[in-house]
């Protein structure tokens, strides 16, 4: 959980511009968002809880600052109005249908579109580019999911070697799947 490297992005996808003064974080991370935030049409705001290292990483200042750090294995972040109305939480976790690879020193988790079910681990993926698109459009953005394979599990799931290893999973009816693995 490197928390310097983290950062958020709230995206309005509205044909208005949003005034999200006052508006703040109640779970996972906390902070609130400046007087005289606003979210353009199509524009975004990006908080960190490094300042300074994501004007390094990024080559510019982040929209707002929050502290905590977003948990590379997950958790539940939720941001509310200046009237502590939720206007949207998100879960995410790096097992069962969710993508592992967005989960450290690679890419950002990102959404496939801005109206999909962001409660649903298939509308998510990892950016193509390591570090993310802070304040750009997803890498990811229009992409359909992948083939939903859920409640995928392997049990052991750190083998010892030579140990026998089993995965399960659901697929939708008629499809096919391919198991590949690394050592």
């Amino acid at each position: 959980d490197l928390s310097t490297d983290d950062f958020l992005e709230l995206t309005n996808a509205g044909d208005a511009p949003i005034d999200v003064s006052g508006w703040s974080f109640t779970a996972g991370i906390t902070g609130a968002l400046p007087s005289g935030s606003v979210i353009p049409a199509g524009g975004r705001l990006v908080g960190s809880p490094d300042a300074g290292r994501f004007q390094t990483v990024y080559g510019f200042a982040p929209d707002f600052v929050y502290t905590g750090n977003l948990s590379n294995s997950g958790e539940q972040v939720t941001l509310v109005d200046a009237g502590l109305a939720t206007v949207d939480t998100v879960t995410y976790a790096d097992l069962g249908d969710w993508p592992g690879a967005p989960d450290g020193n690679g890419p950002s988790l990102e959404l496939r579109g801005l109206l999909s079910d962001n409660t649903d681990p298939f509308n998510w993926g990892a950016s193509t580019v390591t570090g993310g698109t802070p304040k750009a459009v997803n890498t990811l953005d229009g992409t359909a999911p992948p083939p939903q394979v859920r409640n995928l599990t392997v049990n052991p799931l750190r083998p010892d070697p030579g140990q026998a290893v089993t995965v399960s999973a659901r697929l939708p009816v008629g499809s096919t799947a391919t198991l590949a693995y690394k050592v």
